[in-house]
């Protein structure tokens, strides 16, 4: 390839740098990370000649989408890379940071990861979002607990604690908050919200573990295989709901944001 494009993906702005690879001379541009913006750069590049590099991250999937569909080749960067590490580089900037990009994959040395199409990124968003919901419920049920053990009432421990039947002893103890006139009853207003947010996120956590099953079953039902291309991704750490094997999420660790699930 003969041109480089590197952006620096923002939230908002993001910053292009584009590399002549025969003097490599570079001119940047910042522009608005809007998909219409980069439809319209993208549109003026030679697909024979160019190729376009960013780091993976939330905005990643959209983007290699759009490439993709303009016949365009691309390259996604792992940024658990050494190379990405404060250490190395405790000087940073956009321009810096985009140079960095169209420099290494110049020099041969481009730490690729894998991206996969936007249906297996959202069976692996979907997942992830379940786990969070995991926790979430796990909260609650702890901040239950702790308002419990404040009024000396003993609880059983375990799966034990939250069957239907504990449940509804739990509700015989909370009262709304705007019911209770007696500051020493004001735990049972917590009680009763945090029992609220409860039966909220449970079922939140049943549909989705619903969905999950019945793309999984879909899934088999038609034969397919979704087996995952890891390219040079090293992950500390991969994840998988039980009941969809073949539908592996990565556990992205930065300085920034350790242990973030992301669909990739």
């Amino acid at each position: 390839m003969e041109t480089i494009v590197a952006i620096d993906l923002g939230k908002r702005k993001s910053v292009l740098c584009t590399m002549d690879r025969s003097s490599l001379k570079t001119q940047y541009r910042t522009v608005r990370t809007r998909p219409e913006v980069f439809h319209d750069i993208f549109a003026e590049l030679d697909a024979h000649a160019a190729i376009v590099l960013f780091e993976i991250g939330n905005q990643a999937g959209w983007l290699s989408d759009m490439l993709r569909g303009m016949g365009l080749d691309f390259k996604v960067a792992n940024t658990n890379d050494p190379a990405w590490k404060w250490t190395n580089h405790p000087v940073k900037s956009d321009k810096k940071d985009a140079l960095r990009l169209a420099m290494m994959y110049h020099q041969g040395f481009f730490p690729e990861v894998y991206m996969p199409c936007k249906a297996v990124r959202q069976k692996r968003m979907l997942i992830g979002y379940r786990q969070s919901l995991v926790g979430r419920l796990t909260q609650v049920k702890n901040s239950i607990r702790a308002i419990l053990c404040t009024m000396a009432i003993d609880w059983p421990a375990g799966k034990s604690g939250w069957t239907q039947k504990q449940i509804a002893k739990l509700a015989e103890h909370a009262r709304p908050l705007d019911a209770i006139a007696d500051a020493c009853d004001f735990w049972r207003g917590q009680l009763y919200t945090e029992l609220q947010l409860y039966a909220a996120v449970k079922q939140q956590l049943d549909d989705v573990t619903a969905k999950l099953d019945a793309a999984q079953k879909e899934h088999s039902r038609v034969g397919g295989s979704s087996p995952v291309k890891r390219g040079s991704l090293n992950p500390s750490e991969i994840s998988a709901y039980p009941s969809m094997t073949n539908q592996i999420f990565f556990t992205f660790h930065s300085k920034n944001s350790p242990g973030v699930l992301l669909p990739y």
